[in-house]
Protein backbone atom coordinates (compact mmCIF):
# COMPACT_ATOMS: atom_id res chain seq x y z
CA UNK A 1 0.00 0.00 0.00
CA UNK A 2 1.07 3.56 -0.62
CA UNK A 3 2.73 4.97 2.55
CA UNK A 4 0.44 8.02 2.24
CA UNK A 5 -2.46 5.88 3.41
CA UNK A 6 -0.88 4.33 6.50
CA UNK A 7 2.05 6.43 7.78
CA UNK A 8 2.11 9.77 9.55
CA UNK A 9 5.41 10.91 8.05
CA UNK A 10 4.08 10.64 4.47
CA UNK A 11 0.44 11.72 4.85
CA UNK A 12 1.12 15.44 4.46
CA UNK A 13 -0.61 16.27 7.74
CA UNK A 14 -3.98 14.83 6.71
CA UNK A 15 -4.33 12.84 9.94
CA UNK A 16 -3.56 15.78 12.26
CA UNK A 17 -1.40 13.55 14.46
CA UNK A 18 -4.10 10.91 15.00
CA UNK A 19 -2.44 7.51 15.24
CA UNK A 20 -5.54 5.32 14.91
CA UNK A 21 -7.13 4.67 11.52
CA UNK A 22 -10.40 3.11 12.71
CA UNK A 23 -12.69 5.97 13.82
CA UNK A 24 -15.22 3.55 15.28
CA UNK A 25 -12.79 3.04 18.17
CA UNK A 26 -13.76 6.52 19.33
CA UNK A 27 -17.26 5.24 20.11
CA UNK A 28 -16.11 2.34 22.26
CA UNK A 29 -16.23 4.53 25.35
CA UNK A 30 -19.79 5.56 24.51
CA UNK A 31 -21.00 2.04 23.78
CA UNK A 32 -19.14 0.33 26.62
CA UNK A 33 -21.63 -1.71 28.58
CA UNK A 34 -24.35 -1.32 25.92
CA UNK A 35 -23.57 -4.44 23.90
CA UNK A 36 -25.11 -7.10 26.13
CA UNK A 37 -28.55 -5.54 26.48
CA UNK A 38 -31.63 -5.63 24.22
CA UNK A 39 -31.55 -3.39 21.16
CA UNK A 40 -34.01 -0.86 22.62
CA UNK A 41 -31.91 -0.48 25.77
CA UNK A 42 -28.74 -0.22 23.66
CA UNK A 43 -30.26 2.63 21.62
CA UNK A 44 -31.40 4.39 24.78
CA UNK A 45 -27.99 4.09 26.46
CA UNK A 46 -26.27 5.39 23.32
CA UNK A 47 -28.68 8.32 23.09
CA UNK A 48 -28.23 9.51 26.67
CA UNK A 49 -24.47 9.07 26.63
CA UNK A 50 -24.20 11.15 23.46
CA UNK A 51 -26.44 13.78 25.06
CA UNK A 52 -24.11 13.91 28.07
CA UNK A 53 -21.01 14.02 25.84
CA UNK A 54 -22.33 16.94 23.78
CA UNK A 55 -23.59 18.78 26.85
CA UNK A 56 -20.18 18.56 28.54
CA UNK A 57 -18.34 19.66 25.38
CA UNK A 58 -20.75 22.56 24.89
CA UNK A 59 -20.35 23.67 28.51
CA UNK A 60 -16.55 23.55 28.36
CA UNK A 61 -16.51 25.59 25.14
CA UNK A 62 -18.93 28.19 26.49
CA UNK A 63 -17.01 28.60 29.75
CA UNK A 64 -13.72 29.04 27.90
CA UNK A 65 -15.34 31.57 25.57
CA UNK A 66 -16.73 33.54 28.52
CA UNK A 67 -13.21 33.75 29.95
CA UNK A 68 -12.05 35.38 26.71
CA UNK A 69 -10.13 32.42 25.30
CA UNK A 70 -9.79 32.15 21.54
CA UNK A 71 -8.41 28.61 21.41
CA UNK A 72 -9.13 25.37 23.19
CA UNK A 73 -7.43 24.38 26.43
CA UNK A 74 -5.38 21.69 24.68
CA UNK A 75 -3.89 24.28 22.31
CA UNK A 76 -2.93 26.55 25.20
CA UNK A 77 -1.34 23.59 27.00
CA UNK A 78 0.60 22.69 23.84
CA UNK A 79 1.92 26.25 23.51
CA UNK A 80 2.97 26.42 27.17
CA UNK A 81 4.76 23.05 27.13
CA UNK A 82 6.65 23.74 23.90
CA UNK A 83 7.44 27.31 24.91
CA UNK A 84 9.35 25.91 27.90
CA UNK A 85 11.45 23.84 25.48
CA UNK A 86 11.94 26.82 23.18
CA UNK A 87 13.60 28.85 25.93
CA UNK A 88 16.77 26.73 25.77
CA UNK A 89 17.08 26.61 21.97
CA UNK A 90 19.94 28.47 20.26
CA UNK A 91 19.04 30.53 17.19
CA UNK A 92 21.07 31.44 14.12
CA UNK A 93 19.24 33.99 11.90
CA UNK A 94 19.51 33.16 8.21
CA UNK A 95 16.94 35.51 6.68
CA UNK A 96 14.95 37.61 9.14
CA UNK A 97 12.73 38.97 6.37
CA UNK A 98 10.94 35.66 5.98
CA UNK A 99 11.65 34.44 9.49
CA UNK A 100 14.14 31.82 8.35
CA UNK A 101 16.33 30.54 11.17
CA UNK A 102 18.58 27.65 12.03
CA UNK A 103 17.51 26.37 15.44
CA UNK A 104 19.91 24.28 17.50
CA UNK A 105 18.51 22.27 20.38
CA UNK A 106 20.53 22.00 23.58
CA UNK A 107 22.02 18.53 24.18
CA UNK A 108 20.45 16.62 27.05
CA UNK A 109 21.13 13.04 28.04
CA UNK A 110 21.26 10.86 24.93
CA UNK A 111 19.26 13.31 22.79
CA UNK A 112 19.23 16.93 21.73
CA UNK A 113 21.90 18.73 19.77
CA UNK A 114 19.91 18.63 16.52
CA UNK A 115 19.61 21.40 13.94
CA UNK A 116 16.25 22.37 12.50
CA UNK A 117 15.43 24.84 9.74
CA UNK A 118 12.44 27.08 10.49
CA UNK A 119 10.63 29.43 8.14
CA UNK A 120 7.63 31.50 9.16
CA UNK A 121 6.60 32.67 5.65
CA UNK A 122 5.28 30.20 4.72
CA UNK A 123 5.37 28.44 8.09
CA UNK A 124 7.40 25.24 8.13
CA UNK A 125 9.93 23.38 10.24
CA UNK A 126 12.23 20.57 9.22
CA UNK A 127 11.27 18.55 12.33
CA UNK A 128 7.89 17.87 10.68
CA UNK A 129 5.76 18.51 13.77
CA UNK A 130 4.09 21.59 12.31
CA UNK A 131 3.06 19.64 9.21
CA UNK A 132 1.86 16.75 11.35
CA UNK A 133 -0.05 18.54 14.13
CA UNK A 134 -0.73 21.95 12.52
CA UNK A 135 0.59 23.56 15.71
CA UNK A 136 3.86 25.51 16.12
CA UNK A 137 6.64 23.33 17.48
CA UNK A 138 9.22 24.51 20.01
CA UNK A 139 11.58 25.53 17.19
CA UNK A 140 8.96 27.81 15.64
CA UNK A 141 8.06 29.23 19.06
CA UNK A 142 11.71 30.10 19.63
CA UNK A 143 11.77 32.02 16.33
CA UNK A 144 8.49 33.87 17.03
CA UNK A 145 9.81 34.87 20.45
CA UNK A 146 13.05 36.19 18.93
CA UNK A 147 11.09 38.22 16.36
CA UNK A 148 8.54 39.39 18.95
CA UNK A 149 5.62 37.85 17.04
CA UNK A 150 2.48 36.25 18.40
CA UNK A 151 2.63 32.45 17.91
CA UNK A 152 -1.15 31.94 17.74
CA UNK A 153 -1.54 33.10 14.11
CA UNK A 154 0.48 30.00 13.21
CA UNK A 155 -2.10 27.74 14.87
CA UNK A 156 -4.48 26.14 12.37
CA UNK A 157 -7.91 27.86 12.38
CA UNK A 158 -9.58 24.49 13.02
CA UNK A 159 -8.30 24.73 16.60
CA UNK A 160 -10.15 27.98 17.30
CA UNK A 161 -12.75 27.91 20.03
CA UNK A 162 -15.50 29.09 17.70
CA UNK A 163 -15.01 25.95 15.61
CA UNK A 164 -15.11 23.84 18.77
CA UNK A 165 -18.39 25.51 19.74
CA UNK A 166 -19.95 24.80 16.35
CA UNK A 167 -19.08 21.11 16.68
CA UNK A 168 -21.02 20.82 19.95
CA UNK A 169 -23.81 23.19 18.97
CA UNK A 170 -26.03 20.30 17.94
CA UNK A 171 -28.84 19.88 20.47
CA UNK A 172 -30.89 16.78 21.09
CA UNK A 173 -34.65 16.73 21.59
CA UNK A 174 -35.92 15.14 24.84
CA UNK A 175 -37.37 11.68 24.52
CA UNK A 176 -40.97 11.57 25.80
CA UNK A 177 -42.45 8.65 27.66
CA UNK A 178 -43.73 5.81 25.53
CA UNK A 179 -47.34 6.61 26.45
CA UNK A 180 -47.03 9.95 24.66
CA UNK A 181 -45.59 8.60 21.44
CA UNK A 182 -47.74 9.24 18.35
CA UNK A 183 -49.62 6.33 16.90
CA UNK A 184 -48.03 4.57 13.98
CA UNK A 185 -49.03 1.95 11.47
CA UNK A 186 -45.70 0.15 11.39
CA UNK A 187 -45.96 -3.64 10.97
CA UNK A 188 -45.34 -5.77 14.02
CA UNK A 189 -42.06 -7.65 13.77
CA UNK A 190 -41.88 -11.13 15.24
CA UNK A 191 -38.74 -13.11 15.88
CA UNK A 192 -38.11 -16.27 13.86
CA UNK A 193 -37.15 -19.01 16.33
CA UNK A 194 -35.16 -20.93 13.72
CA UNK A 195 -32.91 -17.89 13.12
CA UNK A 196 -32.31 -16.96 16.73
CA UNK A 197 -28.74 -17.11 17.90
CA UNK A 198 -27.87 -20.05 20.08
CA UNK A 199 -26.87 -19.04 23.59
CA UNK A 200 -23.46 -20.49 24.33
CA UNK A 201 -21.76 -20.75 27.69
CA UNK A 202 -18.20 -19.83 28.42
CA UNK A 203 -15.98 -17.15 27.00
CA UNK A 204 -16.68 -16.29 23.34
CA UNK A 205 -14.02 -17.23 20.85
CA UNK A 206 -12.39 -14.44 18.84
CA UNK A 207 -11.96 -14.84 15.10
CA UNK A 208 -9.37 -12.07 14.74
CA UNK A 209 -6.08 -13.14 13.20
CA UNK A 210 -3.25 -12.68 15.70
CA UNK A 211 0.05 -11.10 14.76
CA UNK A 212 3.33 -10.27 16.45
CA UNK A 213 1.68 -7.51 18.48
CA UNK A 214 -0.35 -10.13 20.36
CA UNK A 215 2.78 -11.92 21.53
CA UNK A 216 4.11 -10.70 24.84
CA UNK A 217 7.75 -9.66 24.88
CA UNK A 218 8.06 -11.23 28.30
CA UNK A 219 6.79 -14.64 27.17
CA UNK A 220 10.29 -16.04 27.00
CA UNK A 221 11.33 -14.62 30.37
CA UNK A 222 8.99 -16.66 32.61
CA UNK A 223 10.60 -18.68 35.39
CA UNK A 224 9.14 -21.99 36.46
CA UNK A 225 8.53 -22.15 40.20
CA UNK A 226 9.11 -25.92 40.19
CA UNK A 227 12.32 -26.47 38.22
CA UNK A 228 13.46 -22.81 38.25
CA UNK A 229 14.14 -22.92 34.51
CA UNK A 230 13.38 -20.03 32.16
CA UNK A 231 10.95 -20.17 29.26
CA UNK A 232 7.88 -21.81 30.82
CA UNK A 233 5.72 -21.78 33.94
CA UNK A 234 4.72 -24.55 36.33
CA UNK A 235 1.68 -25.48 34.24
CA UNK A 236 3.91 -26.37 31.28
CA UNK A 237 6.83 -27.68 33.29
CA UNK A 238 8.24 -30.84 31.64
CA UNK A 239 9.13 -32.29 35.05
CA UNK A 240 5.56 -31.83 36.27
CA UNK A 241 4.13 -33.37 33.08
CA UNK A 242 6.44 -36.42 33.43
CA UNK A 243 5.44 -36.90 37.05
CA UNK A 244 1.76 -36.77 36.14
CA UNK A 245 2.20 -39.34 33.36
CA UNK A 246 4.11 -41.66 35.68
Amino acid sequence: MNPIHWTLCHDGGCRWGILTTNHIEGFNGVLKGARSVPITASVEITFYRLVKYFDEGRTIAENASNRGHLYTTNVQRWIDEHQAKANVHMLVPINRGIGEYEVRTAPHGMGGGARQIVSLRPPSCSCGKYTLFHLPCSHMLAVTADLGEDPFPFVAPEYRLEVHKRIFAQKFRPMPHEQYWPDNDYPTLLAIPARQREVKTGRPQHSRIHNEMDTSRQSGLHHCSLCLQRGHDKRECPARIRSIRQ
